[in-house]
């Protein structure tokens, strides 16, 4: 069966035995460990929207690579209708979880099918029909695929070859005759092991003498050789049912994966040397993950829109000139990103790899804005909710007797509206926007699929300038 459901997702889960370490000691299991429950709680989404009446239709696919419906999340695009049908599905479920992670399997593997092809073309390597083994595999096991990508990089002013220590960057310390064997770290890894599988690609174009750094390749999560360092979510260390509403229900366990001398066979490398397509791999891959950024940020907004108008509605200012204003551009912020990915779609084409490529303009167009516009969203929302959103009271003064009867009195807010809803809407904008979970939603928008610096050199790179002057030079009447 290609499509797994949830129960199957956790049941892979619970063969592996990855070497993970969280707070200083070592993981053992991570299905039943109360530590992952949140991890697991996002990642499950997309194996159980697959089986959901509600979702079922869209996170269904037929897939040309094995010939059999697939779960959406394991189909590589093939033309601007799969984009769309995708950045739909993402927009609804992210507002529903936020992060989905499985992105991280799509944008990669698509950046490695037009990049391996182009690199067998020109250089008689056999690596897409790797590439295309792995894709199969991964749709017919329905797997769970996690991206190493970011380098730990130490000094930022040189490359690699220049650091200190050369395990600075995931690199090759061995070419055997059958695979090679790598070492170094890798940092942002979102939901490492609550994966099966971990792509590596390289995370900046690299020069000539730099080959023992241009690799790439896929390997089980538990790999002898790989230590992962886990930061926990910022879950609540115990139950709450009013306080923390988003991040007791939500969040990404973040890790460093640490490899030392892990060997990997032929047949799941990618790349190995051939520093001239490493750009072209990571520039596919950056910009088809802003692709898919825009949807998902969509949907964080339309959660930022409803907690925002809930909010206003509680406190009787739904109707206020200037609530309405701010809830119309907290609309527009997220329609930007949006629709920047359904033109991304639209206007992008088709590489004979088999993969519909997004227009990288418009991609990073909508990622930069998107992400640019979250600061202004939690200034809104503290906005509407006022300093309530900091300083009120917690669950457990709620849940006192003899302290609730003046909570009930003097939190309440428009007629009609009970003060334990108003209370958890309170909390509700809290942590979005004031909380541990807060910190880290806001890093993830910044940094997620690249830096604002980073899109803005690909706009820059991307735009056709020179087409843009002589359209001035027409209007001005200028001859060269």
């Amino acid at each position: 069966m290609a499509i797994k459901t949830k129960e199957e997702y956790f049941e892979s889960l619970k063969k592996q035995k990855p070497e993970a370490y969280m707070l200083g000691e070592r993981v053992d299991q991570i299905v039943g460990n109360p530590q992952f429950d949140v991890q697991l709680n996002l990642t499950s989404l997309t194996y159980a929207a697959a089986h959901d009446p509600e979702t079922k239709e869209l996170a269904r696919i037929k897939s040309s690579f094995i010939d059999e419906e697939v779960n959406l999340w394991a189909h590589i695009p093939q033309s601007p209708e799969d984009l769309i049908r995708r950045a739909r599905l993402h927009r609804k479920l992210s507002a529903e979880k936020v992060c989905l992670l499985r992105c991280m399997f799509v944008d990669p593997a698509s950046a490695l099918l037009v990049s391996t092809y182009e690199m067998d073309k020109k250089l008689g390597t056999n690596y897409y029909k790797n590439v295309v083994n792995f894709v199969k595999r991964v749709q017919k096991e329905d797997l769970m695929v996690g991206g190493a990508v970011t380098d730990v990089r130490g000094d930022r002013s040189v490359g690699p070859m220049e650091q200190e220590d050369p395990d600075l960057y995931v690199h090759v310390v061995e070419r055997r005759d059958d695979g090679i064997v790598v070492s170094g770290a890798k940092a942002n890894i979102t939901g490492a092991v609550a994966c099966n599988e971990l792509i590596v690609v390289p995370c900046r174009a690299l020069r000539r003498e730099e080959k023992d750094y241009a690799v790439a390749f896929v390997i089980p999560v538990d790999t002898k050789g790989i230590k992962y360092i886990l930061r926990p979510t910022a879950a609540p260390r115990e139950p709450r049912e009013i306080d923390h509403p988003v991040s007791r229900k939500i969040g990404h366990i973040e890790s460093m994966a640490i490899f030392e001398n892990v060997f990997v066979p032929w047949d799941r490398v990618f790349m190995c040397g051939e520093t001239a397509f490493s750009g072209l791999m990571v520039g596919t891959f950056a910009s088809t993950h802003r692709c898919s950024k825009c949807a998902c940020t969509a949907g964080h907004m339309d959660m930022f829109v409803g907690a925002a108008a809930l909010m206003a509605q509680y406190n009787g200012v739904e109707r206020a000139p200037h609530i309405r204003e701010m809830l119309t551009e907290m609309i527009m912020n997220g329609e930007i990103g949006y629709h920047a990915a359904i033109a991304s779609a639209v206007e992008g084409s088709y590489h004979p790899a088999g993969v519909w490529v997004p227009n990288f303009l418009a991609a990073n167009v909508g990622k930069y804005m998107s992400c640019h516009t979250v600061g202004e969203q939690y200034v809104m929302l503290q906005d509407i909710s006022g300093g309530i959103a900091v300083t009120a009271p917690t669950e457990r003064d709620w849940k006192n007797p003899e302290l609730r009867k003046y909570m009930e009195k003097f939190l309440r807010g428009k007629k009609g509206v009970k003060t334990e809803n108003r209370l958890k809407a309170i909390k509700l904008i809290e942590d979005m926007t004031a909380s541990e979970y807060a910190g880290w939603y806001i890093g993830l928008c910044i940094n997620a699929a690249g830096s604002p610096q980073a899109e803005r050199v690909e706009i820059e790179r991307t735009y056709d300038l020179k087409k843009a002057i002589a359209i001035a030079k027409k209007w001005a009447d200028i001859e060269d």
